[in-house]
């Protein structure tokens, strides 16, 4: 479509849009401390004698507009570390991190792909605090969870969804 005012050329105004996050928040957080509930001495346990098994998955959810006719977008970030110590679980963190997002003047074709990159490189630094804290916390060395390029992640998803189905437009 053309745009009058440029005289049929593309001017910059025609791909500013706005994302803001409205709020970033904890929706759901266990923290188990199995050692403590069976009686084991955690004292001098150091993050080198620990193993841990990250699982982590990110989703989106159209919530309907603001009151300004905005898109709202909540992206959440669901996440599950285990820490072992030989053949026994030491503890267990589940957390689901929320962030809502509004979106104004992006294609919706955009949508999907920049809120499921971007919106958890914004929140992924909030999330890594909580979970350094809240190891910490639980009496343990705190867990530094190593950075992560959820853009790579994504298009590996997409890649991996159109050779499963050619059909497939993520």
């Amino acid at each position: 479509m053309e745009n009058e005012k440029s005289n049929g050329r593309t001017t910059a105004e025609d791909f500013r849009f706005r994302v803001s996050i409205l709020t970033m928040f904890i929706r759901d957080l266990s923290f188990e401390n199995f050692a403590a509930q069976r009686g084991d001495r955690i004292t001098g346990l150091s993050a080198g004698k620990l193993n841990h098994d990250l699982t982590m998955k990110v989703d989106l959810a159209r919530q309907g507009k603001t009151d300004d006719g905005q898109g709202l977008f909540q992206v959440i970030i669901s996440m599950n570390l285990e820490a072992k110590s030989e053949d026994k679980s030491i503890y267990l963190l589940d957390i689901e991190y929320c962030a809502m997002f509004a979106v104004d003047n992006l294609p919706e074709v955009k949508i999907r792909a920049f809120l499921l990159t971007q919106g958890p490189q914004l929140m992924f630094p909030f999330l890594r605090r909580i979970v350094a804290d809240m190891t910490g916390d639980g009496g343990f060395p705190p867990h530094q969870m190593q950075l992560i390029n959820f853009a790579e992640l994504y298009e590996k998803k997409v890649r991996e969804a159109r050779l499963s189905d050619p059909s497939t437009n993520t």
